[in-house]
């Protein structure tokens, strides 16, 4: 039973580098961000929009939550999103492996990714994050930013900083096959 769980925050690359070892291990990829883009839609709200008002629906988090571990209890699959490090640090044999970048490393690639619409991708993303920070803290005490946190959950951690999505896919691959 294989199961890889790959976190960071946005603009880390783990949605590229999750697809790309899921493709490599003939793995399924599973994305919490997916979920939470969906639920977003059918609650007919932004992203932004929705992140503040997950902040007062805790069952909103519990939901995806509870889908990850679900789904990754079944194994052989790639999980990504922020916190699948954290949720997933009792599955035996999980590999957890994080991707950090600076934030403005982070942004770049994210407003590159929709440069028409820079200044609102910066100001919505650093609102999401804000919004996720806060929850994350209040439901799991589990901080983003806290690199003793960090060490003690990943059992890898990688600066994506100057990395392409490929490199970080085949470091993650070969770390995972060895």
């Amino acid at each position: 039973m294989t199961v890889i769980a790959i976190a960071g925050r946005h603009g880390t690359g783990k949605s590229t580098s999750a697809k790309i070892v899921a493709e490599n291990l003939g793995l399924e990829y599973y994305s919490t961000g997916i979920l939470f883009r969906q639920l977003a839609k059918e609650h007919k709200m932004s992203l932004e929009q929705f992140s503040r008002h997950a902040e007062g629906h805790p069952e909103i988090d519990r939901r995806l939550d509870d889908a990850v571990v679900a789904r990754a209890q079944q194994g052989d699959v790639v999980v990504e999103g922020q916190l699948v490090g954290f949720l997933l640090r009792n599955i035996p044999g999980c590999i957890k492996v994080l991707l950090t970048a600076p934030d403005e490393v982070r942004l770049r690639r994210m407003c590159e990714r929709d440069a028409e619409h820079r200044e609102k991708k910066v100001q919505e993303t650093l609102a999401r994050e804000r919004s996720e920070q806060e929850r994350f803290l209040n439901f799991y005490s589990y901080n983003l930013r806290d690199p003793g946190i960090q060490l003690e959950v990943y059992d890898f951690i990688i600066n994506t900083t100057n990395l392409n999505a490929e490199r970080v896919a085949a470091i993650i691959t070969c770390a995972v096959r060895t």
